[in-house]
């Protein structure tokens, strides 16, 4: 073998190394089923302001059941009525829901939602997830960093990445998608495992 094969052999091998060391580590390597960010882009917080609802979409990236849902608080919540997150398919329909988060969300720290019906999924589903605050003051969560063009260049109709709905009083029943306005500021994170 000359020289150079032996060269190009060795660079190739190198070449493995740094695209194994550059590999994104996936909700699967953290025995999640999905989440809205990678962790590792959770740099602010975004409040979910009372009689509000944050919609977040999510691509489920390994088949499983989802039994929780996991979020952090940053600043709490007080005189809430009603405060759950909920998972929507596409077509706006509810198929899974948290019970009531009302005093889960009046401390901070990482906290682990059951949902109230476990929900199986398959990898490549895009589902909508849906987290309300009705009360006097509603939660601050865990989120990406400020990016005023999470949205950009979508209309109301067409499907954000993140939205939000005012004029909240009960728990959503449903989502249609117009009526979540463009809010292009944070992701808030969401885990479901």
């Amino acid at each position: 073998m000359s020289v150079q094969s032996e060269l190009d052999l060795a660079f190739q091998e190198v070449g493995k190394e740094v695209k194994a060391l550059k590999a994104d580590f996936s909700p699967a390597d953290h025995n999640m089923l999905a989440w809205t960010l990678r962790p590792e882009f959770v740099a602010t917080q975004v409040i979910i302001t009372a009689a509000t609802a944050q919609l977040t979409r999510i691509k489920i990236a390994k088949s499983g059941t989802i039994t929780n849902v996991y979020f952090g608080v940053t600043n709490v919540a007080a005189g809430l009525t009603s405060c759950r997150i909920q998972i929507f398919d596409t077509t706006g329909t509810l198929v899974a829901t948290t019970a009531e988060l009302t005093s889960v969300v009046t401390s901070t720290g990482e906290k682990i939602a059951a949902l109230t019906v476990p929900l199986a999924v398959t990898v490549g589903q895009e589902y909508w997830i849906v987290i309300h605050a009705i009360g006097t003051t509603g939660p601050t969560i865990r989120a990406s960093a400020a990016l005023p063009t999470i949205n950009y260049g979508l209309t109301t109709s067409s499907p954000l990445r993140t939205g939000r709905k005012t004029s909240v009083t009960v728990a959503p029943a449903s989502v249609t998608k117009t009526d979540y306005g463009i809010f292009a500021n944070q992701i808030p994170l969401f885990m479901l495992g």
